[in-house]
């Protein structure tokens, strides 16, 4: 999930709607677009872990909680550090 996570900080979109909007406008992109758009990465890398997040909705709801909450703490870090890429 490394891979996925690096994916959304490395999005410029994502990264400025971090940077200009609130964090609950954020989530609402990233529940119905970001998050949606790098699980569907997976079909072609990783078949299996594709398969499961899409068959188990508590995993999938989970997984997208989490990952948005350390999209948020590197976000976070990475401002601080002076290092705004986006």
């Amino acid at each position: 999930m490394g891979r996925v996570k690096n994916n959304l900080l490395d999005n410029k979109e994502l990264m400025n709607r971090m940077e200009h909007n609130s964090k609950e406008n954020v989530k609402v992109m990233y529940d119905n677009y970001y998050f949606d758009q790098e699980i569907n990465k997976l079909l072609n890398s990783n078949m299996n872990l594709y398969k499961r997040i899409v068959d188990n909705e508590k995993l999938r709801k989970r997984l997208k909680t989490d990952l948005f909450d350390l999209l948020y703490f590197e976000y976070n870090k990475m401002k601080k550090k002076g290092n705004r890429q986006f």
